[in-house]
């Protein structure tokens, strides 16, 4: 039987949002959109036009939406440095978390500018926005407690020389693989028990959130030998959920409001591409229910960055695709709720690496509404 693809979606210009002319949006514009933890799902990894909106969506969300926490698709460990910054700290450089992101895909201006942004808004904010991350890179080969933990106590250490933090660097000083990790973590905690005070003084909220991630990986009955690709992004899901939980309901106030940005595939609450696979945003919605709002990010054209090997321009979309429909609608920027959308629709979906392709989403049951950019 011949392959036939579906339809070309039915889409009246009346259900579209015209927030071209917006860039910032007004609380009367976020409304029909935000939730308490809204979900920024970009459909393309590394979009500049996409990061764009979403560092527009964030400011907006600051000052129109009662957003006091920014959860980004970055390790947690690393995302401490940017918040240390953003709350004004200065033996934290903006050059230091440049460095930190040359071999990521998010467009590196927007992402120092929206951190500028925040550590000048926080500067004159009674509350001060949160800056974190949610994401796990705990592989074989990759070791962030070296990477990122230790340096960080490095930075914030450097002018207390407390003892305990001394204890705490020398178990991180081997830059070894997963194993070794699960084992240091399992020494380090003890050492934050007994000393949480002098350490509470240093760290802040960074000791709760360290201990936290120290604990989950400890507790983590993975073994080494089980990672590869799949099974790393499969398991990566699950902890993004486990760090954002713990992050919002730890620390952000019930009254406030958190976006979160990072892949679709991760946001969604349904998975196009894996059978049987339970998203970052499927354990969202269970724990948070309708407070969680995932809003998926498309645009037509752009060029996106690949990680380390540069930046690919995008393909033009099929005929019958979500993007080619609504860049036909005539405006630059849009918002389209998941009611208005057809059973199945086809999107375009790119993740961290060169590699495109186009796959097929049921709207209702995987997001609450578009953003599309054209």
């Amino acid at each position: 039987m011949e392959f036939k693809d579906i339809e070309i979606p039915k889409i009246k210009r009346e259900w579209c949002a015209d927030l071209s002319e917006d860039s910032l949006l007004t609380a009367d514009r976020l409304a029909p959109m935000a939730g308490r933890i809204t979900a920024l799902g970009e459909s393309v990894h590394g979009s500049s036009k996409i990061n764009r909106a979403t560092c527009d969506f964030i400011k907006s969300g600051i000052l129109n939406g009662n957003v006091s926490m920014v959860i980004l698709e970055n390790s947690m460990m690393l995302m401490l440095f940017f918040n240390r910054y953003v709350q004004g700290y200065d033996d934290v450089s903006i050059d230091q978390l440049k460095e930190f992101m040359q071999y990521g895909v998010s467009d590196i201006d927007v992402l120092m500018d929206l951190t500028e942004w925040i550590r000048e808004h926080n500067r004159k904010a009674e509350n001060k926005v949160r800056f974190y991350g949610n994401d796990y890179f705990v592989s074989v080969g990759r070791n962030e407690l070296w990477a990122y933990l230790r340096n960080y106590l490095l930075t914030v250490n450097a002018s207390s020389h407390l003892t305990a933090t001394d204890s705490i660097l020398f178990h991180l000083a081997n830059k070894e693989y997963y194993h070794l990790m699960k084992t240091e973590a399992s020494k380090i905690i003890p050492i934050m028990d007994r000393n949480e005070t002098e350490l509470r003084a240093i760290l802040g909220d960074d000791f709760p959130i360290i201990r936290f991630y120290l604990d989950n990986l400890r507790n983590d009955d993975n073994q080494p030998d089980s990672f590869h690709l799949g099974y790393d992004f499969l398991l990566r899901d699950r902890k993004m959920f486990e760090h954002s939980s713990f992050l919002i309901d730890s620390i952000c106030p019930h009254d406030q409001n958190v976006v979160v940005s990072c892949h679709l595939g991760h946001a969604e609450y349904l998975s196009s591409n894996i059978p049987y696979h339970k998203p970052f945003g499927w354990y969202m919605k269970e724990r948070y229910d309708d407070d969680y709002v995932c809003l998926a990010q498309t645009v037509l054209k752009d060029e996106a960055r690949a990680g380390s090997t540069g930046t690919v321009t995008l393909g033009t979309p099929s005929m019958n695709s979500l993007e080619y429909t609504l860049s036909q609608q005539g405006m630059d920027y849009l918002f389209i709720s998941s009611d208005h959308l057809g059973r199945i629709v086809k999107k375009r979906n790119k993740g961290s690496q060169r590699g495109q392709q186009e796959d097929y989403a049921c709207p209702r049951s995987q997001f609450d509404g578009i953003l599309h950019i054209n």
